[in-house]
């Protein structure tokens, strides 16, 4: 007889103590809010890196250490990673590339175990316990999926590098016949399914389904309020990144972030200088790892931006504004959250899609994939609200808005060279 799902959770557990015990650990130092714990974590691992690592061998605890980006570990690999023996082997943990930098970090045991036990800590918070059925829509790229890992884990891994139409009707069928308590993607994929659906006006059920769990891109409160329509659940925005882990989470529409405090220690930095703003200014998230001891990620500038709040004490991220270059300028210099843009589109009828690039200090060209009659001026109007009579702004329609390399639509994109 085939296991239940808890059956199968209580044998994982049970087969990896390690993972348990930080499972076990991070739910509890999260309701803690980190507090002084969060600190010694946080000295911990930096008193590690000048002992272990070349690149901070001259620090002392008491120096400021410099603010990291990808380009700086890149650089600097080998004189960052750990000259520690380690007697488990390492994990290596790669990203594809989407904001045009590749990048590779390795991790130790117990770092590896961290990023698992933070899966199963952050599903709960998502009403989805470990090894309930799942569906997982990323790029495979084609390769063959070997489904015995997806029997044991009782997942089911879905290659989104084909979205054609055809490919989501099979999709949405094998959704329904298999009925997951969980559908895991990008909020730009989910978003296509549940257009298709609405555009083909499908009358289909998901009475089993609890929750969506979607990262990678900003979700704009539109697509919350289309795939709530049509999945008939609660969406999880999770803000993670392969390098580091899961490092926040909300209840799309009710609730700001709730920071990994557990595993990570959270700066937010002003745009032009590395000191802290003000609670609800806009600044770059900068986050320190204390868990990956072969590959030391100290004060790592992720490239986000994002403004915090406090909750009865505890830190809060309250909006996520998506990459840096992704963020948009008026002709006059001030940054534009990009909230302000996919809100006022919001207010368009007839837009099935749509991409604002910056091109230029003062020029911006808007794609839109329309379902009828656009009214243009009242878009454009709606936008020199927000941009100022100096801007120039351009539309251009297209039958489809394309995905990057890695499947990931950008909605906000800046072109500018400086």
């Amino acid at each position: 007889m085939e296991k239940t799902a808890s059956e199968k959770r209580k044998q994982y557990f049970a087969e990896n103590p390690e993972v348990y015990n930080q499972y076990l650990e991070i739910k509890q130092e999260i309701s803690q809010g980190g507090g002084e714990n969060n600190n010694n974590k946080f000295e911990n691992i930096k008193k590690y890196a000048t002992e272990h690592t070349s690149f901070y061998k001259n620090f002392s605890l008491n120096d400021v250490f410099p603010i990291m980006t990808k380009v700086d570990y890149i650089k600097n690999r080998n004189s960052i990673q750990s000259n520690e023996i380690f007697t488990k082997p390492l994990h290596t943990s790669s990203t594809s590339g989407s904001t045009g930098i590749p990048f590779s970090v390795t991790q130790n045991y117990e770092k590896r175990a961290r990023v698992i036990a933070e899966l199963k800590v952050f599903g709960d918070y998502a009403d989805y316990p470990s090894h309930e059925k799942m569906i997982q829509t990323r790029t495979y790229h084609g390769i063959q999926l070997d489904r015995t890992i997806d029997e044991k884990e009782n997942i089911y891994r879905y290659d989104i590098c084909d979205m054609s139409d055809n490919a989501i009707e099979k999709l949405i069928q094998y959704m329904q016949e298999w009925k997951p308590r969980a559908i895991m993607g990008y909020a730009s994929t989910i978003n296509t399914i549940a257009d298709y659906i609405l555009t083909n006006k499908k009358q289909v059920r998901f009475d089993e389904l609890k929750s969506i769990i979607v990262g990678a891109e900003v979700l704009s409160y539109s697509d919350t309020e289309r795939i709530t329509q049509v999945f008939g659940c609660p969406i999880y925005d999770r803000y993670a990144d392969m390098e580091m882990g899961i490092l926040a989470q909300r209840k799309a529409g009710e609730t700001d972030f709730m920071l990994n405090t557990s595993s990570y220690y959270f700066e937010f930095l002003k745009l032009d200088k590395d000191e802290p703003v003000k609670e609800g200014e806009t600044g770059r998230i900068v986050i320190t790892d204390f868990y990956n001891h072969s590959f030391p990620m100290i004060r790592y500038d992720t490239g986000d931006l994002g403004s915090y709040c406090l909750n009865n004490g505890k830190i809060e991220i309250k909006e996520i504004f998506g990459r840096k270059l992704d963020s948009i300028f008026t002709p006059d210099g001030l940054m534009i959250n990009p909230h302000t843009i996919t809100r006022k589109f919001r207010e368009v009828k007839n837009i099935l899609q749509y991409q604002f690039i910056q091109k230029d200090t003062n020029k911006y060209l808007i794609k839109i994939n329309a379902n009828g009659k656009v009214d243009e001026n009242d878009i454009l109007q709606k936008l020199y609200d927000v941009m100022g009579n100096k801007a120039v702004i351009l539309l251009e329609y297209t039958d489809d808005i394309p995905v990057s390399n890695s499947q990931k639509r950008r909605a906000i994109i800046n072109e500018m060279k400086k």
